[in-house]
């Protein structure tokens, strides 16, 4: 049995809205450690908000019952895969960036992408 296009959409909208939830969650993670990097103290990140930064990606679903038009659909997908991939990768990379500036090492656990894990970060240079 097929479902109706409103049951339909109103199930991309919360599964849309549950994604926002996750990148808000992994964006505040990702700001909560550049703020304590600029502020020279110790931080903390579960490496994983970089890829729920990517899940804002999947609130591009409810776009697809705009039209049934192939091409937009191809639009829409190409972009929430751009998103979910591209996201999570240039935010690792920029926070990256700020650590290596500011002379932060991974004192716990390991500062990767791929490997999801809680890291500490600290500066030999920083009061602790």
């Amino acid at each position: 049995m097929l479902i109706s296009h409103t049951v339909a959409t109103v199930g991309l909208l919360m599964i849309g809205a549950l994604a926002v939830g996750a990148a808000l969650w992994g964006g505040v993670d990702v700001r909560d450690a550049l703020t304590n990097i600029l502020a020279c103290r110790p931080a903390a990140l579960d490496t994983s908000a970089f890829w729920l930064v990517g899940a804002i990606g999947i609130a591009f679903f409810p776009l697809l019952s705009v039209t049934r038009s192939e091409w937009f659909h191809k639009l829409v997908l190409a972009a929430a895969v751009i998103a979910f991939v591209g996201l999570p990768i240039t935010t690792f990379f920029a926070l990256d960036w700020v650590r290596g500036d500011r002379g932060y090492v991974a004192v716990t656990g390991t500062w990767s992408l791929l490997n999801w894990n809680a890291v500490e970060l600290q500066a030999p240079d920083c009061p602790q």
